[in-house]
């Protein structure tokens, strides 16, 4: 997960900063121009946008109700679903990539800005291993050609996107 600007979004820009360690570093409200934040309903597949630092970045959704070891990873949520931005070759999170700390974000965004309670899945690498939800994968490509225009442009772009049943 990467930091996000709630203030001047330049036009929907991602503000492409480091990768966020704390729940504040991302946004709390949707924003639609990025698809980023909050949501109701399920949206797998990403937005391609321009970090403010020109690099192509993307939206990744994470499912705070996914199934974890046979059950939902809380007792309910006010919205499911929470869209976060990435850098294209950085890719979205996966099981292989995410550590204790990304983990323990998951959990803070879930319970904070999407209204998740009564947690029951234990927040660690090791505990989501078996996660299974509507959650969003990307494998940066080796070799794809991207472009990704500014907020007045076009998109294009030729990349493998793999929206799996897994977090």
């Amino acid at each position: 997960m990467r930091m996000i600007d709630d203030g001047d979004l330049g036009g929907g820009y991602y503000g492409g900063g480091p990768v966020a360690t704390d729940v504040s570093q991302l946004s709390k409200k949707y924003i639609t121009q990025i698809d980023v934040g909050p949501l109701t309903s399920t949206k797998p597949e990403p937005t391609l946008f321009q970090s403010t630092e020109g690099k192509a970045a993307m939206s990744c959704q994470l499912d705070c109700m996914s199934q974890v070891g046979g059950r939902p990873a809380f007792q309910g949520c006010t919205k499911r679903f929470y869209k976060y931005g990435s850098l294209q070759t950085q890719g979205c999170f996966t099981l292989n990539i995410i550590g204790d700390e990304q983990a323990a974000l998951v959990l803070d965004v879930c319970q904070k800005y999407n209204g998740c309670y009564g947690p029951l899945a234990v927040f660690t690498k090791e505990g989501l291993k078996t996660a299974n939800g509507q959650n969003t994968f990307y494998t940066p490509p080796s070799a794809a050609a991207s472009t990704v225009a500014g907020s007045s442009g076009s998109k294009s772009y030729k990349k493998k996107m793999i929206y799996e049943d897994y977090y």
